[in-house]
């Protein structure tokens, strides 16, 4: 085989590769075109190591995954460099009503990202792509610096998790299975790639005390109802911003969860959409709620009312009827309501020696509880109070028990165990169950009342505070 040659050329203002490929039958030499998307200033070295990386990918011998066809369509879906195709594969799955909106985005800008960034600057194609291609694409993601900690007086690179790297596989396989089904590939070259141990998280849920002392700390009566109302109910982050008016009944408490709030796009722009869907069929649900949360609905409904009044006409109007919107009667944007509890709740740990002790994990990182570990503090408080997994999967909205079982079954046997031993305590019995001996408990005074309702009879409004 002979060897290919090629050269870095400029085309406005672009550095573009170009190498001599032959026709393996009759010998004619056909250039072969492929931006960089590098602009030229700075960037010779970066061309040079593309084209070099180009002429190593055309030499390989290639194994034809193509299936033949006479279907002029589907051969051309097999040449697309394969960052294109997963953006036409994700396209279609939107269009046919396979994901929603938020997924579609969501994995939109990660073929834009991560997938873009590798494939777009490489000649593999649908039908050239390997086992070996997906598995150095993955490498590289692994190697991925997403940030730099200082952890005990050291610097530390943190890497892209194993689980992000199963998402980005999950793309492939689909896509690669979809031009299977299609009869455009053979075979799917994804079938045999093993990812690596997946580390699993465990979240470290709030104890009440910290639960109350927290809300305490957040001085905006927007976030900190917003806050109180997620732990109280459970809910998620979209169930809770899309909570309105109209789905509360006052009278017997309850409320109908099917609504809620996500990051959508708008004229490619992307902004806070509401729709009448919820995660799955079970999470729509009806609630009944504590007292506590039916008045923080009315304060938040009083502080709209404050907020309206006070911006005049610039206040939207549209969305009178949720519970919780920004100042100037808009939908909350999902992730700005992470961020700011992220914001609290580092302030919150770092004010403390024990609580900055509690949070640390193994290798000294911080893990900073996220705003979605309020509704695990709300399932542990539960399980702790002695209500039944089955009461618990129909309070989260979980789609079956064994979700509820995986996640709090440890909560739910740890719980057992102090039962057993307060029983010995109340008889005077010596025994006690070695493993709650052994292991003690961080319990700390005043967690005694770990039900979802805590603190009754402390006002949701601070003493003075001025509504916003």
């Amino acid at each position: 085989m002979r060897n290919l040659t090629g050269s870095v050329q400029i085309k406005n203002g672009i550095y573009y590769t170009v190498i001599n490929l032959y026709d393996p039958v009759t010998g004619k030499r056909n250039t072969k075109w492929e931006t960089t998307a590098l602009k030229v200033r700075g960037n010779k070295r970066n061309a040079d190591e593309i084209l070099r990386q180009r002429i190593e990918e055309y030499s390989r011998p290639k194994v034809s995954n193509i299936r033949k066809s006479d279907d002029k369509e589907k051969l051309a879906i097999a040449e697309l460099n394969f960052h294109e195709y997963l953006l036409r594969f994700n396209q279609e799955r939107f269009e046919n009503g396979e994901i929603e909106e938020i997924s579609y985005l969501n994995q939109r800008a990660t073929i834009n990202g991560s997938f873009r960034k590798y494939f777009g600057t490489r000649s593999i194609t649908v039908g050239s792509i390997t086992e070996d291609d997906i598995d150095a694409y993955l490498n590289d993601r692994r190697n991925t610096v997403i940030d730099i900690k200082v952890i005990d007086g050291e610097k530390r690179e943190i890497r892209l998790s194993e689980n992000t790297v199963k998402h980005d596989l999950s793309i492939i396989k689909k896509a690669l299975s979809s031009a299977v089904k299609k009869k455009i590939l053979l075979v799917n070259p994804a079938t045999g790639v093993e990812l690596r141990k997946i580390q699993k998280f465990t979240s470290k849920p709030l104890t009440a005390e910290e639960l109350n002392n927290f809300l305490d700390t957040v001085e905006n009566p927007r976030d900190r109802g917003l806050f109180f109302v997620l732990s109280r109910t459970g809910a998620r982050r979209s169930e809770v911003l899309g909570f309105r008016y109209s789905q509360v009944d006052f009278k017997t408490g309850s409320i109908q969860i099917n609504h809620s709030v996500y990051f959508g796009e708008t004229d490619g722009k992307r902004v806070p959409k509401s729709k009448d869907k919820v995660k799955s069929a079970s999470s729509n649900r009806s609630l009944i709620l504590p007292n506590r949360v039916l008045r923080e609905f009315e304060h938040q409904k009083e502080i709209t009312e404050n907020n309206r009044q006070r911006m005049g006409n610039t206040y939207n109007t549209r969305y009178l009827d949720y519970v919780f919107v920004d100042e100037l009667g808009n939908l909350k944007i999902p992730d700005m309501v992470s961020h700011t509890f992220h914001k609290y709740m580092k302030a919150f740990i770092y004010g403390n020696e024990e609580r900055f002790a509690r949070f640390r994990i193994a290798d000294g990182e911080l893990q900073i509880p996220r705003v979605h570990d309020l509704r695990h503090t709300c399932a542990s408080l539960l399980v702790k109070d002695g209500v039944s997994l089955s009461i618990i999967k129909d309070w989260l909205g979980h789609s079956s028990i064994t979700i509820t079982s995986d996640t709090y079954s440890h909560i739910y046997e740890e719980s057992k165990k102090e039962t057993a031993v307060s029983i010995g305590k109340i008889f005077g019995d010596d025994e006690e169950i070695k493993e709650s001996q052994d292991q003690g408990t961080d319990n700390k005074a005043g967690e005694e009342n770990t039900s979802p309702g805590l603190r009754q009879n402390k006002p949701v409004r601070k003493k003075g505070e001025m509504e916003r």
